[in-house]
């Protein structure tokens, strides 16, 4: 359900952005600063390298979306599109796959991960 109402939500910011596309830039936007399994393992103590790579792949791919609305670019928010719908269905398997206290940690970074790409989609609406 939550998967869902995200997927809604950024076709919601991809049909406000649509207005001022004509001359965004057409190249994909590129993170300033890359986050690595590494780092996300220093910073949350999940010691599964899968579940830390899922969750550098989401913080990567917030930090894409954000550049991608910030440029108005269609394109890039298209294939972003196409990224976290990819991303969602590594998410669940993650989920499923972590047990004990990196679970725990898993389902509360996802939560704070939701609700950052929830207030960049509600601020690029308005």
């Amino acid at each position: 359900m939550r998967t869902l109402s995200f997927l809604f939500l950024l076709l919601l910011s991809l049909a406000s952005c649509k207005k001022n596309s004509a001359n965004a830039d057409a190249t994909a936007p590129e993170a300033t600063t890359v986050t690595t399994a590494a780092d996300v393992k220093e910073a949350t103590g999940i010691t599964n390298d899968d579940i830390n790579q899922y969750i550098a792949s989401y913080d990567n791919l917030l930090k894409d979306y954000k550049a991608a609305l910030e440029s108005k670019n269609m394109e890039a928010l298209n294939t972003l599109t196409t990224k976290f719908t990819e991303l969602s269905e590594q998410g669940n398997k993650a989920v499923a796959a972590a047990t004990g206290e990196n679970q725990q940690k898993l389902i509360q970074v996802i939560k704070e991960k939701s609700e950052e790409f929830t207030a960049l989609s509600q601020a690029a609406v308005k």
